[in-house]
């Protein structure tokens, strides 16, 4: 996804740190959707979360853009787990 994400913001002429903001939107967004459709999360909260990243994504970009290759990994267990719960559950559960 970043990678497909960077190639077509390059071609576009969308600018690193705007990319940067686009990535952590929709990766964000992708969680929150999950949430809202499988916890007890309201649609105030996911917004607060969404309006509490805006304020943070600059010092996130600043701090993300120095780092070298080797210094970058994911690292999201419990995101990793429950998805593959998800995937191979017997019934599917949803509070919607």
């Amino acid at each position: 996804y970043a990678v497909s994400l960077a190639v077509l913001c390059a071609s576009a002429g969308i600018a690193e740190r705007e990319m940067f903001g686009v990535l952590v939107f929709g990766s964000l967004a992708t969680v929150l959707g999950a949430a809202l459709r499988l916890l007890r999360v309201s649609h105030f909260e996911s917004q607060r979360l969404m309006f509490d990243l805006a304020d943070s994504a600059d010092a996130l970009y600043d701090m993300a853009r120095v780092r070298s290759l080797d210094e970058m990994s994911g690292f999201a267990p419990e995101v990793e787990i429950l998805s593959a719960l998800h995937e191979r559950g017997f019934s599917r559960m949803f509070m919607n």
